[in-house]
């Protein structure tokens, strides 16, 4: 059985650890967080059903001394400057990993020095590196290629996700603003601190799977806010008229010939109808609305210790965190097929 070693331990990373129990994907081994008030924990603290020995070491250098491990599964950031540093100590020490990073999915698109060097070293060390998830990793790329697979001529494809985030958890809320006043909104958009990460990654392996060339400078992309009209509140913030309920997101792209690709993304407290929609213009054409959108409604939360030491309910992971975490589960028995991969190198991209 694969020895996994988790890296981040809140929200996400529980609900991994779980996952790989559930589905006997890998034994959680043990696990490293920056939390002061999880180091030296026993791992079954916070992610029952794991071995009595398993532990949270506070470094990932301490962590690598206490293995060996086969596969680390890293759920810490979505960037991939912030995951660098480890990846590049991971892939040192000879172990596989698998990363809910969103710029992972296809990495070369905006950092393909880091790629080239990360893949290098990916390739001479024999491991394999794989970002995956639900979105980016399905909702808005793979199942929109898929959906493409009868036509014989494709002219535009067109996608939305549109989400309620009430059931969300709280990280997720404020990341897309919920709660703010519009200026600070702007502000933070300005300085890219707000917003979805991984639609651009999308749009590029949705290109790949249909052969179009794709060139990041010609993409539009828009972010607005999302005002509440009244008074809306979700279990971590109340948000009142004029402040910002989530946000709205799109990301265009036509090649010369006139083909179009359009993503639309909207996540903001209190949505009235929640779907995920492909709309194919080819031959035949093809309109796919999945009612409800792609989620599974987690039923436990795991306790978690503040940085004072104090048990606190940890913030739920919403629905389509639930089937993310299948989806990178999913990735592991792939390990060792290749080094720096991301989804288009499946069978259907």
């Amino acid at each position: 059985m694969i020895r996994s070693l988790h890296i981040g331990v809140s929200t996400i990373g529980q609900e991994v650890i779980k996952a790989c129990i559930s589905r006997n994907r890998s034994i959680p081994a043990g696990a490293v967080d920056i939390n002061p008030a999880m180091v030296g924990k026993p791992l079954s603290e916070v992610a029952p059903g794991v071995a009595a020995d398993a532990v949270i070491y506070g470094s990932l250098q301490e962590a690598l001394q206490a293995g060996p491990w086969d596969v680390a599964v890293l759920c810490t950031a979505s960037a991939l400057s912030s995951i660098r540093r480890d990846l590049e100590t991971l892939i040192s020490a000879g172990i596989d990993v698998v990363s809910t990073s969103e710029e992972l999915a296809y990495p070369e698109l905006q950092n393909p020095v880091a790629y080239g060097e990360l893949n290098a070293a990916a390739e001479a060390a024999g491991v394999t590196v794989v970002g995956t998830g639900v979105n980016p990793g399905f909702v808005l790329d793979l199942l929109p290629v898929i959906m493409t697979r009868p036509c014989v001529e494709v002219r535009s494809v067109r996608c939305a996700r549109i989400v309620n985030t009430m059931r969300r958890r709280r990280q997720l809320q404020l990341k897309l603003g919920a709660g703010l006043e519009v200026e600070e909104f702007e502000r933070r958009k300005s300085a890219g601190a707000i917003g979805h990460v991984g639609l651009r990654e999308s749009a590029a392996l949705i290109a790949r799977g249909l052969g179009w060339e794709f060139d990041l400078k010609a993409v539009e992309h828009t972010l607005q806010p999302v005002v509440a009209e009244q008074t809306v509140s979700s279990d971590y913030v109340t948000v009142g008229a004029g402040q910002v309920l989530g946000a709205e997101e799109t990301i265009s792209f036509s090649p010369e010939d006139g083909r179009l690709l359009s993503l639309h993304l909207r996540m903001r407290l209190g949505e009235p109808e929640e779907y995920d929609e492909v709309v194919v213009e080819g031959t035949p054409a093809i309109h796919t609305r999945i009612i409800g959108g792609i989620h599974g409604r987690l039923h436990r939360e795991y306790p978690r210790a503040d940085d004072q030491g104090a048990a606190r309910n940890a913030d739920s992971a919403g629905p389509a965190d639930r089937v993310a975490q299948s989806a990178r589960i999913n990735k592991q028995p792939e390990k060792r097929a290749a080094p720096l991969r991301h989804r288009r190198g499946g069978p259907l991209l």
